[in-house]
């Protein structure tokens, strides 16, 4: 198993707006296009400072290593949410 951790700087007045966004999305989404092969995910949120840590799982290197792009690109949609709430 291997886990690539992502940390991110989000509005604190924001975070709530991050997190419902996921919420809504049900306890089982499918995953964004490009991650399909990750085992897991937790988001790990600082409401007071709006600092955000990702933890994506991975059941070979093979497989993280080839998600890499669209990990970016989701954590691009992450940071856009925890600053704008859009």
């Amino acid at each position: 198993m291997y886990a690539r951790i992502a940390r991110l700087k989000g509005n604190p007045g924001k975070i709530d707006d991050l997190i419902a966004d996921i919420s809504k999305q049900g306890p089982d989404p499918p995953p964004p296009p490009g991650l399909e092969e990750m085992k897991g995910v937790y988001v790990l949120v600082d409401r007071d400072n709006g600092n955000i840590v990702t933890i994506t799982l991975w059941e070979d290197k093979q497989a993280m290593d080839k998600s890499t792009a669209a990990c970016h690109k989701a954590w691009g949609r992450f940071k856009q949410l925890a600053d704008t709430g859009e």
